[in-house]
């Protein structure tokens, strides 16, 4: 039994594992389709550029778990193609611990991107 948090993740191991349709659950862990937001782009630019984003990003949400795995985002971030990675920053939202944030700036630091990393905190 394969328990996905979405359908499109559901349709994506269906997909990788043919013989798995019989096994794949979709237990709704994600928003619906019908998930809307008011957007503002003016307003999210300015909100950004006080957190120091001013550039295009990746965006990856997580907290303070091992599970969330932001070292190992960290460190995929680094291995992108230079060409591709120099357009872009990483932006990172969740609460960490002092420890916690301290680790990712350094892991940054000794792979050279902590000039892309950005660490927003927690974010509403």
């Amino acid at each position: 039994l394969v328990l996905a948090n979405s359908e499109a993740s559901a349709s994506d191991f269906r997909h990788l594992f043919p013989g798995g349709h019989a096994r794949t659950v979709n237990i709704a862990g994600a928003t619906e389709s019908t998930f809307t937001a008011d957007v503002d782009p003016d307003a999210d630019e300015r909100l950004l550029s006080t957190r120091g984003v001013e550039r295009p990003f990746f965006f990856v949400g997580g907290g303070d778990c091992w599970r969330k795995n932001m070292r190992g985002c960290v460190a995929g971030f680094a291995r992108l193609p230079r060409d591709v990675r120099d357009r872009y920053d990483l932006v990172i939202a969740g609460h960490y611990s002092e420890h916690e944030n301290l680790r990712i700036e350094s892991l940054a630091s000794d792979l050279g991107v902590a000039y892309q990393v950005r660490q927003l905190g927690r974010v509403s």
